[in-house]
């Protein structure tokens, strides 16, 4: 076996376990064991859960410490163009070298007597631990990849708990209704330790459980405040006021992240100026959240792939109307919601290009011009098969008042950006 790249370390690490997903603590707490990280770290971890929002929240929380000088590990997945980007150290993607030095160590763990298998993102999980440990942090965040009772991660005790929000996703792991996913999301709650949550819907099953376990709850417009003005909003919690933070660009929901992260910071106890939280704020920028830029016409894209962050998207796209016609550049996988993606889109768009990725998951682009004829859609379809295929259309029939959204997917997303890289357009 000839495991000298992180691609071959990946290849390696997809081939060793029967499932992509296999939910449970007992198998990555016995390797976490013997890699011999701890379950509680000397230094605070923040911990994020919540259906949208996680990985911007985690880029508030990791550009508001870098700003105060501190040295901060985030965990964060899926990766748009390069896998590095998941593990970060302020802001940078950890290099190849450490990567797979890491990797090897927790390839070594798992073949021990007794040996254990571990999903893709088990592996990472601790992998990135065992960086993190290494690099000698000031913090770390980890953000959930599913749930969270149940997810990797949550073998490491937090300092603070963040849960963002709550809607429908991933029913089939998580349960068909507000309540039950409210409960796999609440399962990263510790006794006695800060927990925020920033959402609406299923608050009441959120305050259960947080008194259920002793948790101390804070809450959005309740602990936490904020208001917003013509060009700036304001923040207060705990001995913290805030005023005069500029606005972000991609409307109100990013104002809750920043707001959200915030929060975590000051329940850590870490000791942070008003300058620093606005500086970090206002420089934080995620790919592939509301991106904008122009292609000789104007491009905005977003990972936008479920039914609440895609109507946070159309919102934006409603308070920002383009100049000439809206043209989407879309893909879906089958197991989310496109019935609902559908109603809160429709006569946002004068045209969609449908694409299929390389994700085995992803509908075929011929498929969703099906889907889009049952459901009635009367907006212009075109199949494109690829997403390079649909690149090409749009380089050649937009005009520079036309506005491309691509949306649907992290993978569309992905191949967006690997294909415009490969083929810029001033």
């Amino acid at each position: 076996m000839n495991l000298k790249t992180v691609n071959d370390w990946l290849e390696w690490i997809e081939s060793i376990h029967s499932s992509e997903i296999e939910l449970g603590l007992k198998r990555v707490d016995i390797v976490r064991d013997r890699l011999s990280i701890p379950t509680k770290l000397d230094i605070p971890v923040i911990t994020i859960s919540g259906t949208n929002g996680k990985g911007s929240t985690a880029a508030y929380i990791e550009s508001i410490l870098t700003e105060s000088g501190r040295k901060v590990g985030v965990y964060s997945s899926p990766h748009i163009t390069h896998f590095n980007e998941r593990i970060r150290i302020n802001g940078k993607g950890t290099d190849n070298r450490k990567i797979c030095t890491a990797f090897s160590k927790v390839k070594d763990a798992i073949e021990q007597d007794n040996p254990i298998s571990l999903t893709y993102f088990e592996f990472v999980t601790l992998a990135a631990l065992v960086v993190f440990i290494k690099e000698q942090l000031d913090v770390i965040v980890l953000e959930v990849g599913l749930g969270g009772r149940l997810d990797a991660v949550n073998i490491i005790d937090p300092a603070c708990a963040v849960i963002t929000n709550i809607s429908y996703d991933h029913q089939d792991w998580l349960g068909n209704t507000l309540e039950k996913i409210a409960r796999e999301k609440a399962g990263i709650m510790r006794k006695g330790v800060p927990v925020i949550y920033a959402g609406e819907d299923a608050q009441e099953t959120i305050k259960e459980t947080a008194k259920k376990i002793e948790a101390k709850l804070y809450l959005l417009n309740e602990q936490i405040t904020t208001s917003t003005n013509k060009n700036d909003w304001n923040f207060t919690f705990l001995q913290k006021n805030i005023i005069g933070i500029p606005l972000p660009d991609a409307g109100y929901h990013q104002q809750i992240n920043a707001a959200t992260a915030t929060a975590a910071i000051l329940l850590c106890n870490i000791d942070i100026s008003d300058k620093e939280i606005k500086n970090g704020i206002t420089k934080e920028k995620l790919q592939g959240r509301t991106d904008k830029f122009t292609r000789g016409y104007d491009c905005i894209v977003d990972v936008a792939h479920n039914p609440d962050s895609i109507a946070k998207l159309i919102t934006y796209l409603k308070n920002n109307p383009s100049k000439g016609k809206n043209i989407a550049l879309f893909s879906i996988l089958k197991r989310k919601d496109i019935d609902a993606v559908l109603n809160q889109s429709r006569g946002v768009f004068d045209k969609w290009l449908l694409v299929k990725t390389a994700d085995p998951d992803s509908h075929k682009d011929t498929t969703l011009q099906q889907i889009f004829a049952t459901k009635a859609v009367n907006e212009e379809t075109e199949s494109l098969n690829t997403t390079s295929e649909a690149i090409n259309y749009a380089d050649n029939n937009l005009s520079t008042n036309d506005r491309l959204v691509v949306f649907g997917s992290f993978r569309v997303v992905s191949e967006f950006y690997s294909q415009i890289k490969i083929n810029p357009k001033a």
